[in-house]
């Protein structure tokens, strides 16, 4: 049997479209936790590869990339985003105050 969980007040996890590559891999980590609610905006998705290389066509036209890495078994899809449980109603969160007192709004977990 696991031991009790010493986290007894909320968790919130703020995203917002800013949120992608590595910070994307947080948020695989925070879904896997009990009561962590993301709040905020939609994460963006992100391909299964990694390492993209580019290189410009002979013409000078157009670039070619490729992926030189790529991430096998994930849990998370394919250009798979986060959608927030409650999304933030506002415009920009650049507003710290506004962000906590939205969030001090949200019902309890």
């Amino acid at each position: 049997m696991p031991p009790p969980d010493p986290v007894t007040g909320r968790v919130y996890f703020l995203t917002d479209t800013a949120c992608g590559s590595a910070c994307l891999d947080f948020a695989d980590l925070m879904h896997k936790l009990p009561r962590v609610v993301q709040v905020g905006l939609p994460t963006v998705a992100d391909t299964i590869y990694m390492d993209i290389a580019n290189e410009t066509l002979p013409s000078g036209l157009g670039q070619f990339g490729w992926g030189m890495k790529v991430y096998r078994d994930r849990a998370r899809g394919n250009n798979v985003w986060y959608e927030p449980k409650y999304r933030w109603p506002g415009g920009p969160m650049n507003d710290d105050d506004a962000v906590v007192r939205w969030i001090n709004s949200l019902p309890k977990p």
